[in-house]
């Protein structure tokens, strides 16, 4: 198995749900020659993904869980019970 270096991170995306990088190799500067890796493949070139994410905040990356909070929503009395509208027979009762 051939092994290549990689020069930059030029982009990423989500593609079919899944995030990619645009990869320019070392030794192969032109534009039709930069392929579309997975994570899978560069995820070991962290400070080149690092670095292309510092330049570019808003692109498409890996979500952190461990970065989300979650707000505890109670699950009883979310609603009053008097708005809430009664039915019978497929009508709303009056």
């Amino acid at each position: 198995m051939e092994h290549y270096d990689v020069k930059e991170i030029m982009d990423s995306r989500l593609h079919r749900g899944k995030l990619q990088y645009l990869v320019q190799w070392k030794g192969f500067p032109a534009r039709h020659e930069w392929t579309w890796e997975p994570l899978s493949n560069v995820g070991h070139v962290t400070e080149s993904i690092d670095k292309f994410h510092s330049t570019h905040p808003s692109a498409p990356r890996p979500v952190d869980l461990n970065a989300i909070h979650f707000i505890d929503v109670p699950l009883t009395n979310w609603y009053e019970e008097s708005k809430v509208p009664q039915w019978e027979d497929g009508r709303k009762a009056i």
